[in-house]
């Protein structure tokens, strides 16, 4: 029995006559798997929790429940209130959402809506809600809740249905606090749909807190070769059938002319065993059809179409850049591609080098850049302009990669897998959608490789491909516009296999012009292929690995631009391989260093924290170009750089010169090291914190109490007690200053044995004084601190009379030596002569961070 066809919408009876209308009017005729499951239930009494394959047709599946329930209203919305909240994680989609929903809203008569997203002044957004209203909100979750907490004319009372468009990101993006404020101010008797293309535990979680009882929607898409041998199941069923029911009737024809009781028994027998034989296999035949249908139905089911190809390539980190220049020059002038990089610093490197390079400067391609650190206007501007281009490039990160409808978009690259392995289905869903084909390609290194099992247990089907050949700078021209556009490569014939792009060229070239066709076919593969009209490119430049790296780093040579977006994208990449989320597959300690640094063409390798002992550094060869005198190919730039350089070298001549980078470093640990050791004592139990306080609480007892006997036997005046203990302040003149100063008048007029004297007078008395204060900090408070002040002119002999020994003095008389101990030193005295102790508390966090600090030297050792 035949399966029946997809529905058309006119058929779903929860649909208006006007919405159906418009429906036909964008050429809507026929629901998808989707739709058809959903849009029934969502617009009766049910919430949905949705998990379908990306270009499914989610949008239209939540847009047409909502409209239709809104129609439905006896009373209408009035200005401020709102009936329907959409959110999803991205302003693109936001926006795409919106215009999808537009003509629907507007055959509800008095309906409106609102599009809120980042970008703009939300003073603006909500001056434009007073003003106009809005029942149905579309955007994302930061920019609606502050408009939720703004405005305070927004009534949600009459609030209907809620929709969570791309659910799973919006988790990811760190949106749940937003989400949790703004479903804290829906009522709870509303709709609620969740959708996505993954089904994570957040996302259940997220269905749990904010469904009641939900409907599941899992549309799933059976894999290729099982749908192929449930189809050959079925065929030789309905064979096996046919043949049995022409054997029933040849025996019923036969029985008929043998008539009036000729035939026997024995003849009756056989007729019945070859029926019973024939229904036999009838029986077999749909026992087979129904198991491949219980297989596919029980895990042979995929989360990307069938009508979508993925494929792989194995390749060197600095081979990826050649392969995507080879790429771009045969698919680029007549295709749509959309390009992924790591991070928005990869994709701004690409859209500054890729123009520059020789490869690819006549090869007709159009470049376009987009990700998150892009102005909102820039953002909006460039995905238009590659929704309008008929051909053309977009270098993007994954900002892009969620629900974004770009049409005609033929290939997908990934130059760099994506950190969350979700990702990974929602950038090859920008291809293949609705039914449409699409090809999509992934380049890994040979540490990478497990990362295609990883993908397939994730039911995602990838297969093999072989790396496209470079030209070796001889003339390329393509033999037709369908050899240059052959959407074949790169080969799915497997690491060993010869043909690649180059072979399919050669078949689509046609017998007659092979011998012709051949060098063409050659060419193409690495980037001759044909443009719109079968038009010529030149091969002439090598697109060799050795001469595509040699481009890239001579960009970098002559513009500081492209030097700065090198190293940056290198970092940035490093440091989103360590925080990958498939940390067992995409390991930093495998990649290689010095060939990501070559294949990025920087100049030098930066020094990063994160690179402990970097695979294949000593491979790379640092460029002869000191990268100090690399300028600004922009003049207005590189003036405002030489200026700041003159500033610079100024201010070194005042003020000395600067720190250098040891120094700055060790500054900055002593900090971190601070900032740490306040975290560490707020960590610290209460009693183990209380217990230490005593401790330096008696320490404090003890300096106190040795000060004191110091005082009573004279070896200290009442001001410098006071001053030690705090009970005075150290800017207060002591009540008896002349002998200080007529002891430092009688050194500078005396010799060497009345300087000492004089020394040890103004020490404050006796020899014994000298070993209290041999290991002092050189506090200017003790006893001749102000002699020695005094006695800076008197002559060198003086000078360090007045200093006195080691520590007795200050660090105020030039002359005089500075205690052994100085200031923090190890053992040392603090002040006048009081044995200073660390406090408890200090020595306990310091030797805490000791051991942890050896523990994780252990560990990376180990590793």
């Amino acid at each position: 029995m035949a399966k029946p066809g997809p529905k058309k919408f006119s058929e779903l009876s929860c649909l208006s006559e006007p919405t159906i209308d418009v429906l036909s009017s964008l050429g809507f005729q026929t629901t998808t798997p989707v739709q058809e499951a959903t849009i029934p239930l969502f617009c009766g009494h049910k919430d949905v929790a949705v998990d379908a394959q990306t270009g499914s047709g989610k949008t239209l599946a939540f847009v047409l429940p909502v409209v239709e329930r809104l129609r439905r209203l006896e009373d209408p919305l009035k200005l401020h209130q709102v009936g329907a909240i959409i959110i999803s994680p991205t302003r693109e989609l936001a926006k795409q959402i919106y215009g999808v929903a537009e003509p629907f809203i507007a055959s509800v008569p008095g309906l409106t809506s609102t599009l809120l997203v980042g970008g703009t002044d939300p003073a603006q957004d909500v001056a434009a809600f007073k003003a106009r209203g809005g029942h149905v909100l579309v955007g994302t979750p930061g920019r609606i809740e502050d408009v939720l907490k703004r405005c305070a004319a927004v009534d949600l009372r009459r609030m209907e249905v809620l929709v969570l468009d791309e659910a799973d990101r919006l988790l990811d993006m760190g949106f749940k606090a937003q989400l949790d404020a703004v479903m804290a101010r829906l009522p709870k008797q509303r709709r609620t749909g969740l959708f996505s293309a993954t089904q994570t535990e957040a996302v259940q979680e997220l269905a749990r807190a904010g469904l009641r009882n939900p409907v599941r929607i899992n549309v799933a898409v059976a894999m290729a070769a099982q749908a192929a041998a449930k189809a050959a199941a079925g065929a030789g069923a309905a064979a096996t059938k046919t043949a049995a029911a022409k054997a029933v009737a040849a025996e019923k024809e036969k029985e008929k002319e043998e008539g009036q009781g000729k035939a026997g028994k024995k003849g009756k027998e056989q007729r019945a065993a070859a029926a019973a034989a024939a229904g036999a296999e009838v029986e077999a035949a749909e026992a087979a059809e129904a198991a491949a249908e219980a297989e596919a139905a029980a895990g042979g089911s995929q989360k990307t179409p069938n009508s979508l190809s993925i494929q792989y390539v194995l390749c060197e980190a600095d081979e990826k850049i050649p392969q995507l220049v080879r790429f771009l020059r045969l698919h680029g002038p007549s295709r749509k591609v959309i390009v992924y990089a790591m991070t928005c610093a990869g994709v701004d490197h690409l859209a500054a080098v890729l123009p520059r390079l020789p490869q690819l400067a006549t090869s007709g391609v159009r470049l376009r850049a987009l990700h998150g650190r892009m102005k909102q206007a820039a953002r909006e501007a460039t995905l238009e302009a590659f929704r309008s281009l008929p051909a053309g490039v977009l270098l993007c990160t994954d900002l892009a990669a969620r629900g974004l409808d770009i049409p005609d978009v033929h290939w997908i690259v990934q130059l760099d897998p994506p950190q969350d392995p979700a990702a990974f289905v929602h950038r090859v869903g920008r291809t293949a959608r609705m039914g449409r084909s699409g090809q999509a390609l992934v380049y890994l290194t040979a540490a990478e490789e497990p990362y295609v099992e990883f993908l397939r247990l994730r039911k995602v089907p990838l297969t093999e491909g072989s790396p496209l050949p470079p030209t070796e700078g001889q003339a390329a021209a393509a033999g037709s516009a369908d050899a240059g556009a052959d959407d074949t490569a790169p080969s799915t014939s497997g690491r060993d296999a010869a043909p690649s792009v180059a072979g399919a060229g050669k078949k689509k070239a046609g017998k007659a012009g092979a011998a012709a066709a051949a060098p063409a076919g050659a060419g193409g593969g690495g980037g001759g292929g044909g443009g719109p009209g079968g038009a010529v490119l030149s091969a002439a430049v090598s697109t060799a690995t050795a001469d595509v790296l040699a481009a890239l780093r001579s960009a970098a040579e002559r513009d500081r631009d492209v030097m700065e977006k090198a190293t940056k994208a290198f970092v940035t990449y490093v440091r989103g391989y360590k925080e990958h989320h498939c940390k067992f597959i995409f390991r930093l300690q495998d990649l290689h260093i010095g060939r990501l640094a070559s294949g990025l063409g920087l100049l030098r390798l930066p020094k990063m924290p994160d690179l402990k002992r970097p695979l294949g550094a000593s491979e790379f060869r640092p460029s002869p170009v000191d990268p100090s005198s690399v300028p600004y190919k922009d003049k207005a730039r590189e003036k405002q750089r030489q200026k700041g350089l003159q500033q610079k070298q100024q201010e070194a001549s005042r003020n000395g010169p600067a720190p250098s980078a040891e120094d700055r470093a060790a500054a900055k640990r002593k900090a971190v090291a601070a900032v740490a050791a306040e975290a560490a004592e707020a960590r610290l139990p209460a009693a183990k914190r209380r217990q230490l306080q005593m401790k330096d609480e008696a320490a404090m007892l003890n300096k106190e109490y040795s000060l004191l006997k110091k005082l009573k036997k004279g070896k200290i005046s009442q001001h410098q007690y006071n001053v030690a203990t705090g009970l005075s302040d150290d800017s207060d003149v002591e009540e008896e200053p002349a002998k200080p100063a007529a002891a430092a008048a009688a050194a500078a007029g005396a010799g060497a044995a009345g300087a000492a004297a004089a020394g040890r007078a103004a020490a404050g008395g006796s020899d014994s004084d000298a070993s209290d204060g041999s290991d002092s900090s050189g506090s200017d408070d003790e006893g001749g601190g102000d002699a020695a002040g005094q006695g800076q002119g008197a002559g060198k002999g003086a000078a360090a009379a007045a200093g006195g020994k080691p520590g007795a003095g200050g660090a105020g008389g030039r002359g005089g030596k500075a205690g052994k101990g100085g200031p923090g030193g190890k053992g040392g005295r603090g002040t006048l002569g009081v044995k200073q102790h660390r406090g408890a508390l200090q020595s306990y966090i310091d030797k805490k961070a000791r051991k942890k600090k050896r523990q994780n030297a252990k560990k990376a050792q180990r590793q």
